[in-house]
């Protein structure tokens, strides 16, 4: 989290409690303004520092609006996410404050709830919890479309695949649409990719990669990212390179160069068991400063179409000095 963004969310959590005068009209615009830059959060902090003051604006004055806290829980925990299920210290629990004031005010507020299975999810692992909360969830409103996302997150951690292909499934049989669902629908289709993500399955996997990329918001580096991780990981070395650089090109971070280094030395790999000339690929890999430790593992523990690559790909690397680019990136890869 941003240093601006961590005293925004402290200040956030002192207006948490108390009494005030009810929502104005002015203030309901706020939220929803607030609501809008949060939905476009993509890596850039601007429009999460700009939401958390519109928040901070209105719950300094009326502090009995479950969507304010909301918006405030939801700024917190984007603005403090590392990478995967990792965040700031602190972050969880401040989201968790701003999700339980919502719920005080309104348990009833769906979008609140499924927050709050968000928590029990990510932050607890409480499987049992969570689920209860996702099934109250979806009695109040069985088309709010995070529920079924969560669902599949929820059947994912439980080991059940096809229960997660379902909800999955459920999600983009209904198309990109408009609103919330057309935030989620880019997410189902990476979920379930990542579920198939088998060789035998690279043309539905290609299918998906399109409809996502053309219904992703344009600020979205995220889920291409994502598509080429699952390319590369199956060993469709192409693809790969072409969402990863897409991706790059949206947003340069973390995850995405160490995806891109990967396909570069695969493709490169590939190439010259085919005889063919890998030198330019292998340059461009060499010049992103990943470890030959980190590049080596990553192909050992990959599937095993990609995992043959690894004794080649040492002895390639092996022959030839590596050409050092500019200061190492180093692993795990969160957004930078």
């Amino acid at each position: 989290m941003s240093r601006t963004l961590l005293r925004l969310a402290m200040l956030l959590a002192g207006l948490i409690g108390g009494s005030a005068l009810a929502t104005t009209a002015a203030d309901a615009q706020k939220i929803q303004r607030a609501t809008q830059l949060v939905d476009e959060y993509y890596g850039d902090s601007r429009p999460l520092n700009q939401a958390a003051v519109l928040v901070g604006e209105v719950l300094a004055v009326d502090r009995t609006s479950a969507d304010a806290y909301v918006q405030a829980a939801r700024i917190t925990v984007k603005g403090g996410h590392i990478v995967s299920d990792s965040f700031a210290p602190g972050t969880v629990h401040l989201y968790e404050k701003f999700v339980d004031r919502a719920l005080e005010i309104d348990p009833n507020n769906v979008e609140a709830l499924s927050l709050k299975a968000e928590i029990y999810l990510i932050g607890r692992r409480d499987l049992p919890g969570a689920l209860a909360i996702l099934q109250r969830c979806l009695s109040l409103d069985p088309s709010y479309p995070w529920t079924h996302l969560h669902f599949a997150k929820y059947y994912q951690y439980m080991g059940d695949a096809q229960h997660a292909l379902n909800e999955y499934g459920a999600m983009i049989s209904k198309g990109a649409g408009d609103g919330q669902q057309r935030r989620v629908y880019p997410s189902a289709l990476l979920g379930e990719a990542r579920l198939l993500g088998v060789p035998q399955n690279v043309e539905m996997i290609r299918d998906f990669a399109a409809k996502a990329d053309a219904a992703r918001n344009p600020k979205d580096a995220w889920t291409l990212g994502g598509f080429a991780e699952v390319f590369a990981e199956m060993g469709f070395f192409d693809d790969s390179l072409l969402y990863a650089r897409k991706a790059i090109s949206v947003m340069n971070y973390g995850v995405a160069r160490r995806t891109l280094a990967m396909a570069l030395y695969g493709k490169a790999t590939q190439l010259s068991l085919a005889g063919k000339e890998s030198s330019t690929l292998l340059r461009e890999a060499d010049a992103m400063n990943f470890e030959s430790d980190e590049i080596m593992s990553w192909f050992a523990e990959a599937q095993p179409s990609v995992a043959v690559l690894a004794a080649p790909l040492r002895d390639l690397l092996q022959k030839r000095p590596r050409e050092r680019g500019g200061d190492r990136y180093v692993s795990p890869g969160g957004r930078s």
